[in-house]
């Protein structure tokens, strides 16, 4: 069986179910695969980034490149970070 003909079986199985469970738990297996997310808006985490944003500005916070960073946890811990 070719994909387009599963595809076709499978949406022909859906169309008839009236199985709410199972289109509930097909639905979460389809979505599970990272294609889509849900971004919901959070006024917490919203306030945390503009607070972080503007002590990074006035200098109240410091940054570092991601080179720094690199090399002092290398001179911290004695080993280097790898790629994954």
């Amino acid at each position: 069986m070719s994909t387009t003909e599963l595809k076709e079986l499978i949406h022909k199985r859906i169309d008839n179910t009236e199985d709410e469970l199972l289109l509930q738990q097909v639905n979460d297996l389809l979505g599970s695969n990272g294609d889509e997310y849900e971004l919901v808006p959070n006024a917490e985490i919203d306030a945390l980034l503009e607070e972080r944003m503007r002590k990074l500005k006035s200098g109240e916070s410091e940054s570092m490149s991601l080179e720094e960073f690199q090399e002092k946890i290398k001179m911290k811990y004695g080993y280097e970070a790898t790629k994954s």
